[in-house]
C-alpha cells in the first residue's frame, strides 16, 4: 500500500490502516511529489495507491511514469476532489483499471466508497457506508427531494462530536 498523500488525511490514514491490519505493508513517503513518488512505484511494486485526484493527475500527465511504473497497481483509490474523466480514462490507459473514488472526512470517517469488487461509475462516489445516513438537505435543514441541489448532511455514530476548545467551529 502506497498512500500517496498525507497519513493526516481520511485515505492516507484509513487505508494505510486496512493494509496493515490485513498483514499487507505500507511505503510511507516523505514527500507527495514525483520526485519521491515515481522511484518508490517502481522500487516497492505497491498493489494498492491512495491519492487525491489533482496529485495523482500530475503525476501520470506531468513525469515520466509509464505502464511498467504503474503494472503492480490492482487498486486506486482516491478521494478529496472528483476524479475527471480525462483522469479515469488517462488512469486506464496506463493500469487497464480504474479509479475508485471515495468520500470521507477525519471528522466523519469513510462515508462512501465504490467497492473494489463492484461496478465503479465514473463521478460517483459509491454507495453509503454502513451505519451512514445522507441526505441533500436546504440551508433551514429540510430534506429536498431528488434531482434538487443542496447541501449535504451525513449522520453516523462515529462522527466527531466537536472540534477540541473550539466551539465556534463545532457549531
Amino acid at each position: 500500500m502506497l498512500p500517496g498523500s498525507s497519513c493526516s488525511h481520511i485515505g492516507g490514514f484509513a487505508f494505510s490502516f486496512a493494509a496493515l491490519s490485513a498483514g499487507a505493508r505500507v511505503i510511507i513517503a516523505r514527500a507527495f511529489d514525483h520526485e519521491e513518488l515515481v522511484p518508490l512505484l517502481r522500487a516497492t511494486r505497491p498493489t494498492v495507491l491512495s491519492m487525491l485526484p489533482t496529485s495523482l493527475l500530475r503525476l501520470i500527465r506531468e513525469h515520466d511514469v509509464s505502464k511498467n511504473d504503474l503494472s503492480s497497481l490492482r487498486l486506486c483509490r482516491s478521494g478529496g476532489d472528483k476524479v475527471s474523466a480525462e483522469l479515469e480514462k488517462e488512469f486506464i490507459a496506463l493500469t487497464g483499471h480504474p479509479v475508485n473514488e471515495g468520500y470521507g472526512m477525519s471528522e466523519i470517517g469513510l462515508a462512501a466508497l465504490n467497492p473494489p469488487s463492484g461496478v465503479v461509475k465514473l463521478g460517483s462516489v459509491g454507495s453509503s457506508s454502513p451505519g451512514f445516513i445522507v441526505s441533500i438537505r436546504h440551508e433551514e435543514g429540510h430534506e429536498l427531494p431528488r434531482g434538487q441541489q443542496g447541501r449535504l448532511w451525513v449522520k453516523n455514530p462515529t462522527r466527531t462530536c466537536g472540534y477540541w476548545n473550539n466551539p465556534q467551529a463545532s457549531a
